[in-house]
């Protein structure tokens, strides 16, 4: 059975869609809120979302071997994360989602979950 990391295209289209969705962070000003909450380089941040979501959507547990857990609320919880926030981390991974051009079904799928997670480190 084909995992979703395996549908989608695998580790270069995880990246791909990593990539995309912290260069609209970082050049859509409606997000400004959630790009302040970021240090100036975003390559950091870059490679852990990626690690994170291979892991996430099927693919190698790169992420979990580094001694990562599956839970993002905690690394989260320094920053106060609303509805509002959470409606522009969405804003950038449609961005991404809509950039790397993926089949519309798996969108169709991808979304909501991708929504679920972004709902999760919500603590405010």
């Amino acid at each position: 059975m084909k995992t979703p990391y395996d549908v989608m295209g695998g580790e270069p289209v995880v990246r791909a869609l990593v990539h995309e969705f912290y260069k609209a962070m970082d050049t859509m000003p409606e997000v400004k809120k959630i790009r302040d909450m970021h240090k100036s380089d975003l390559k950091p941040m870059e490679e852990r979302l990626s690690l994170y979501l291979m892991a996430w959507l099927g693919g190698p547990r790169t992420w979990l071997e580094q001694g990562n857990g599956m839970c993002m609320t905690e690394p989260h919880a320094p920053y106060k994360i609303d509805a509002e926030a959470r409606d522009m981390w969405m804003m950038c991974m449609d961005a991404a989602l809509e950039a790397v051009n993926l089949d519309k079904k798996l969108v169709e799928v991808l979304r909501p979950a991708l929504a679920d997670v972004a709902d999760m480190v919500r603590n405010a």
